[in-house]
């Protein structure tokens, strides 16, 4: 079964002192961020002594948070990885960090679907072949399962979701989470778009 929508994900900055890793925390300063997100993506082995001794340090006035945004990926709640690994979907696998002295996870995405549609979307190039920005999405739905959480090659910084994914996060009431609809957003929601 194919998805109907296809949700691109991203953390609700509309939420009143939602939070965000600020690097100019002193806590924050000494943390290799490039580093950090290689071993994220798989870019350079994991050293889980390097991963345990980091604990991002985030001001807020939430009681609870599920979702932060972290260079090229996301970081979620322990509850969000447990249902995750409940749902056991396709290609994803979770990288050990703190926030705050919680336990919170880098979300690797594994699961690379090849199904934008490059001749139906809008598409500004850099140069032949390399894509600056994606102005206007089409899907090959029929490419995509449903469910899935992937990333697509234009756009490996990018989670997507599909319609079951969606029900399923909004159901069980995470905080923080907003889904765009990737080939009909809002103006407001086009500015986050890439």
């Amino acid at each position: 079964m194919s998805t109907s929508v296809v949700w691109l994900v991203k953390p609700d900055y509309d939420i009143k002192g939602y939070p965000s890793i600020d690097s100019s925390l002193k806590e924050n300063r000494g943390i290799d961020r490039t580093i950090l997100a290689d071993m994220n993506e798989g870019l350079r082995p994991a050293d889980p002594a390097f991963l345990n001794s980091i604990d991002f340090r985030v001001k807020t006035k939430l009681k609870a948070f599920d979702i932060l945004f972290l260079d090229r990926g996301y970081l979620v709640s322990e509850r969000v990885r447990d249902l995750f690994e409940t749902e056991a979907y396709l290609g994803v696998e979770f990288v050990r960090q703190k926030v705050n002295g919680l336990p919170f996870y880098f979300l690797r995405i594994g699961n690379m679907i090849d199904c934008l549609d490059t001749e139906n979307s809008k598409i500004k190039y850099l140069r032949p072949g390399k894509i600056l920005e994606i102005e206007q999405y089409s899907f090959h739905k029929d490419r995509i399962p449903d469910p899935a959480i992937f990333k697509i090659p234009e756009r490996m910084g990018s989670v997507y979701v599909t319609d079951s994914v969606r029900s399923t996060l909004e159901r069980q009431g995470f905080v923080g989470f907003h889904f765009i609809d990737a080939e009909n957003p809002t103006d407001d929601e086009r500015m986050y778009m890439n």
